[in-house]
């Protein structure tokens, strides 16, 4: 039986992938409850790990889909793709984040820039 601490812990639902470009290799596999967790800690681990032209892709274990892709490109810069799924499905917008006046600037900033209303 779940104890009351158990069931306070917010569910794993984002699968993040870190992969090599052309060889496809998977550098690192890691899990999170919001993509706004998600996104900024694994731009911390590919300043460390990746190498331009790697990515990492963000994808709901529940629902099955990419949310998006982190691109990692020339001169340490990067770029974020959210898929267009996310952006007109209620139910995938809900792994944003628990607390929508608290989301990451650069989920709210990738969320712009592909149209959606957040």
């Amino acid at each position: 039986m779940a104890t009351s601490e158990q069931k306070a812990i917010a569910p794993r639902r984002i699968i993040a992938t870190m992969t090599r470009g052309k060889s496809k290799e998977i550098i690192d596999v890691r899990r999170y409850s919001y993509l706004d967790t998600a996104i900024p800690r694994m731009l911390q681990l590919a300043i460390s790990y990746c190498n331009e032209g790697d990515f990492i892709e963000f994808a709901s274990i529940e629902f099955g889909w990419q949310l998006g892709i982190l691109h990692i490109r020339k001169g340490g810069r990067y770029e974020i793709e959210i898929s267009e799924l996310v952006k007109s499905s209620p139910s995938l917008l809900k792994l944003m984040s628990e607390d929508k006046t608290k989301q990451n600037p650069l989920v709210k900033a990738a969320l712009k820039k592909a149209g959606a209303r957040i």
